[in-house]
């Protein structure tokens, strides 16, 4: 079993490797397949994981215990769900992007990971 550091490295270089022209591509397996070990690894580590869906049509779905979301987390965590819905009051892509900016800053030191699925 890889180390959630070493699942995000190898997640990391397979992206890299497969972009082109700045662009994932519409289906890789191996990228999805990475981001899976990114998530093995944090449930080895953790135990109980959370996905969180930035995309989520209600509170109820931000946060939940199934595998589908943009970001993992260790732990629920309200700031971040309190993000997820001030995005549907964004007044402009600007906006939109600093509160995603600060989802994923505010993940990463929770010790979550962003995913990646193509």
């Amino acid at each position: 079993m890889r180390t959630v550091s070493a699942a995000v490295e190898r997640l990391n270089e397979v992206f890299d490797r497969n972009v082109v022209d700045g662009c994932p591509p519409e289906s890789c397996d191996e990228i999805n397949d990475a981001s899976y070990d990114v998530m093995a690894a944090m449930r080895n580590q953790y135990k109980r994981i959370y996905f969180l869906d930035l995309e989520a049509p209600s509170e109820d779905l931000i946060l939940s215990k199934t595998s589908s979301g943009h970001v993992i987390l260790p732990c629920i965590d309200e700031e971040i769900k309190q993000m997820v819905l001030k995005r549907k009051n964004a007044k402009n892509c600007q906006e939109d992007l600093a509160i995603i900016e600060a989802i994923y800053a505010r993940a990463k030191k929770l010790g979550g990971q962003i995913l990646i699925f193509t």
